[in-house]
């Protein structure tokens, strides 16, 4: 796994991306609410992902565009941005890498988009069986979630 620095502008960015993952159901509350019970354990997948980012949120590709992967993930996953946000973490997993291609060593900055095209709906199977607990709150759930990813 890639390291970030340690300085006060990455640990601001781990920060409000678990934060921000760590949002109750925007839905079935009517309100943005932090389970801050999940924020903890949200900060090691915030900071898988942005190391692997290079720094960059989720929304952006690796260079700080906008990133068309991640905005189709939402399309695919019914505009649920944690399920969007652990399926492009998935993108940088050995794994991923074996089976769709190594897009990070071919020097790009995110998986061309029509990937998602062709193969939606085994990628899909493929983060859904990965990651069974990925849409569950709980810190049960949070911490099998990182354990598979990190052990893909």
């Amino acid at each position: 796994m890639r390291c970030l620095p340690d300085n006060q502008e990455n640990n601001h960015h781990v920060e409000e991306l678990a934060r921000r993952l760590s949002l109750r159901d925007y839905q079935a509350t009517g309100k943005e609410e932090v389970n801050e019970s999940l924020v903890e354990s949200y900060k090691d997948l915030a900071y898988y992902l942005l190391a692997n980012n290079d720094g960059q949120y989720p929304w952006f590709d690796r260079t700080g565009e906008d990133s068309k992967v991640y905005a189709e993930l939402k399309n695919v996953y019914g505009g649920d941005e944690r399920a969007a946000i652990v399926a492009k973490a998935y993108m940088y997993t050995p794994q991923f890498l074996k089976k769709y291609g190594d897009w990070i060593a071919e020097g790009k900055a995110e998986p061309d988009v029509r990937f998602l095209g062709v193969f939606r709906d085994e990628f899909k199977a493929d983060v859904d069986a990965l990651f069974p607990n990925a849409g569950k709150d709980s810190k049960d759930a949070v911490d099998l979630m990182l354990q598979d990813l990190l052990h893909s």
